[in-house]
């Protein structure tokens, strides 16, 4: 298995980062069992699932320079062994929601530590013009894991199984890629990059940094809002919930054609990354001014996801391909202000649709996407790597 996984990289970066990000969606698949076992409110639950964003943000730099330093592998494990810890400690615990806090705070820290290797492998090992679809693929694997919860959680309620035992086999399943991730050998022979820090790129970085916070705070707001923002406007819960299926299904879709294009091209990705980003901030807009129309809601809907949520794969191929750091390194430096933005992004906006209205929410989105466009203008202009 290992051997044929080391064949097809692009395949182990999606499996690295569904196995990374699965352990958080099967607990938000159980988020009512999960309540009312402990006794705990929505907002406590949320700010437990801030605590996953909050550790990844804290942890992505610091993982990216172990993994560029001791191989895709270790990232692999600290993965695998980190969620299925987290997944324990939620099957085990009864009394204490500090350690199922803990626990979703240890989920966020593996999960990074999955990215980022899948982020060296694609960086690295894969063809440059096949990059922008390997981002794509492996970005587009997060809604995966999200879905392959959501598969576990319902095969269990319909078989009957209680959901702690659910959360102890899958920590046993999470365990299963420690014996299968492999350790990609020397990078492509283009690659001569070392493993110096990002002294050299440090303002390009931190300018990717500020505006992946913008977009990650819209864009997982939009995730975590549209449904009560449907039903808000008078949709059943059935038909709130299929529009954001329905905007899932844009978000992978945006990915790996973002990405395609990028290859296509054979650009740095900077100009690509600007044009999705103005799709998203038009999406939004269309969200903010739709109010009851079908159509325009739609169109925000596909807009708002496949562009507004659709940017990450390219934001990672942007930094990976125009840094002078290693892959896991630079990303891992950017996937900071990512994960801060997924911190502050739903309660800031769910504050301002409590208090106003979600029109008044989508288009502050609107705003904080549109300000993070400035970010990519300026690390374009500052990146010492100077690509086509």
């Amino acid at each position: 298995m290992r051997k044929a996984l080391l064949r097809f990289p692009i395949l182990t970066s999606v499996l690295f980062s569904v196995v990374a990000s699965y352990p958080l969606f099967l607990a938000s698949a159980y988020a009512v069992r999960i309540q009312e076992s402990f006794g705990v409110s929505k907002s406590q639950w949320g700010w437990a699932a801030a605590a996953y964003f909050a550790a990844g943000s804290l942890g992505s730099f610091q993982l990216g320079k172990l993994v560029d330093r001791f191989g895709t592998r270790f990232g692999g494990l600290v993965a695998s062994v980190g969620g299925a810890a987290s997944l324990l400690i939620i099957g085990v615990t009864t009394r204490h929601w500090a350690l199922v806090v803990l626990a979703l705070a240890l989920t966020g820290f593996s999960n990074v530590a999955g990215q980022v290797a899948s982020n060296r492998i694609v960086g690295a090992y894969v063809e440059t013009g096949r990059q922008g679809v390997g981002f794509g693929a492996k970005q587009a694997a997060v809604p995966l894991g999200a879905l392959v919860a959501g598969l576990v959680a319902t095969f269990a309620v319909t078989a009957g199984v209680e959901w702690r035992t659910v959360f102890l086999l899958s920590a046993i399943g999470s365990l299963g890629l420690a014996g299968v991730a492999p350790e990609f050998g020397a990078v492509l022979p283009e690659d001569r990059r070392s493993a110096a820090g990002v002294g050299a790129d440090a303002r390009c970085l931190i300018a990717l940094s500020v505006a992946g916070a913008m977009f990650g705070a819209t864009g997982n707001a939009l995730a975590v809002l549209v449904v009560d923002a449907f039903e808000t406007v008078g949709y059943s819960q059935s038909a709130a919930a299929s529009v954001l299926a329905f905007g899932s299904a844009a978000a992978v879709v945006g990915r790996v054609l973002a990405g395609w294009i990028v290859d296509r091209r054979g650009s740095s990705g900077f100009s690509e990354l600007i044009a999705i980003v103005v799709l998203g901030v038009v999406g939004f807009t269309t969200l903010a001014v739709a109010g009851t129309s079908v159509p325009l809601l739609v169109i925000g809907v596909a807009l708002g996801f496949a562009a507004g949520w659709g940017w990450p794969a390219i934001i990672y191929l942007v930094t990976a391909r125009n840094s002078t750091a290693p892959p896991a390194t630079s990303t891992g430096f950017v996937i900071t202000g990512v994960f801060f933005g997924a911190v502050i992004g739903p309660p800031l906006l769910a504050t301002i649709a409590e208090r106003f209205n979600y029109p008044a929410a989508w288009a502050t989105a609107a705003l904080m996407a549109a300000a993070g466009i400035v970010g990519i203008v300026l690390s374009r202009a500052w990146s010492v790597v100077q690509a086509a």
